[in-house]
């Protein structure tokens, strides 16, 4: 029961910040099925926030059209036309399981694909993918695409298996977009963030700052967006000539704050010198900020410490936690700009595109008091 109250005020919470941001879109708000299918959650649970939001005048529903901000032009007005159907694929359950914080990381994605969507008049139908790839999986794929008289296909998600059935879409003439996922052959269309480039700015950052002993708490391994971050803090070490150690690496498996504090304590005792530290994402980041005070070290005196994805909690810690911020909203909208270019014929594929990531710099980080040579940047 409190875990489904602390998802309704999450459901709750993001769908304030996306009518507070957007309040005079005419995009629709994703089902309360497609909603429940993301975030794993009973209807009713988000039935509560849609009933919540509608009372208090920030959402209407429509018949036949679905649920959308408020507003008298929308009221005044409801024709609204749409071309054909994309089918978008989810991450399967278990992957958002393993990381708990991509669920919110996809709602952020979710909603750019549906304002992209709207802009460009698709309709939407969501999919959970099938594990693994296989020509049974893939026939499953197409069927729905045949069955929905589908235009194109997005997939939000890491998953390796992606590329393979994406590279299997385009031999069958279907347009398809990974969102999220980053394929250094280039075979398939994707869009994503520059996580690795994204790290290493990070990284660097700290070593300007004097830091040398700079440990790195990933997410698992076999996940494409948790290699792409151990890749980019190595690039980061190998540009200055700092050698990397295994075991400053610790593979945090379980997404949670709790997970991570324990796997800092590990790391803690058995490197006492560590001076830094990168976080692979800041929901492990602020475990590990617990596991530091519990072992009597300040943030940033002794140990200065970065995450990634900018989520809201990372401005509550204490210190507030310097990060690297993606742009999620974006990177599903500009996937449906790319996808309708695709279905247009307007550009050659293989297609891709790379977003800028942004370092966020709060209180979290300061100079190396060990260090005698610090590069102050500007």
């Amino acid at each position: 029961m409190k875990r489904r109250e602390i998802l309704y005020k999450k459901v709750r919470d993001e769908i304030r910040e996306i009518l507070a941001n957007h309040d005079k879109s005419d995009a629709p708000l994703p089902t309360e099925k497609e909603i429940c299918q993301l975030f794993k959650i009973s209807r009713g649970t988000v039935r509560k926030a849609f009933e919540e939001l509608e009372h208090d005048k920030l959402i209407q529903r429509i018949p036949g059209k679905g649920t959308f901000a408020a507003s008298p032009a929308l009221s005044a007005d409801h024709n609204f036309s749409r071309k054909e159907l994309v089918i978008i694929f989810i991450p399967k359950a278990e992957d958002l399981e393993r990381d708990p914080l991509s669920t919110f990381v996809f709602f952020d994605m979710l909603r750019g694909v549906a304002r992209g969507c709207e802009i460009f008049g698709y309709q939407t139908h969501i999919i959970e993918k099938l594990p693994g790839f296989s020509q049974l999986s893939f026939d499953a794929y197409i069927n729905e695409v045949k069955k929905n008289s589908a235009k194109g296909v997005i997939f939000l998600g890491y998953s390796k298996d992606d590329e393979f059935t994406c590279t299997h879409f385009e031999k069958n003439s279907i347009p398809s977009v990974i969102a999220m996922g980053h394929f250094r052959n280039i075979k398939v269309n994707f869009v994503a963030p520059d996580t690795q480039n994204g790290v290493k700015n990070a990284v660097n950052k700290l070593i300007a700052l004097g830091h040398r002993k700079i440990a790195f708490i990933s997410g698992p391994l076999d996940l494409l967006t948790f290699q792409l971050r151990l890749n980019g803090y190595r690039d980061a070490l190998d540009a200055n000539g700092i050698d990397f150690s295994r075991d400053m690496l610790i593979e945090c498996i379980d997404g949670s704050a709790e997970s991570a504090k324990m796997a800092t304590k590990t790391l803690l005792a058995a490197r006492k010198d560590i001076t830094a530290i990168f976080s692979a994402n800041d929901m492990r980041a602020l475990g590990a900020m617990q596991a530091i005070k519990e072992q009597g070290l300040k943030i940033p005196d002794d140990i200065s410490i970065i995450g990634f994805d900018n989520i809201k909690e990372s401005t509550l810690s204490e210190p507030p936690l310097t990060t690297v911020d993606h742009p999620r909203f974006d990177l599903g909208f500009k996937t449906v700009e790319l996808l309708n270019k695709i279905i247009l014929k307007e550009i050659s594929t293989p297609a891709c595109q790379l977003l800028e990531t942004n370092l966020i710099e709060r209180a979290s980080c300061s100079i190396c008091k060990t260090s005698p040579d610090p590069i102050i940047q500007k």
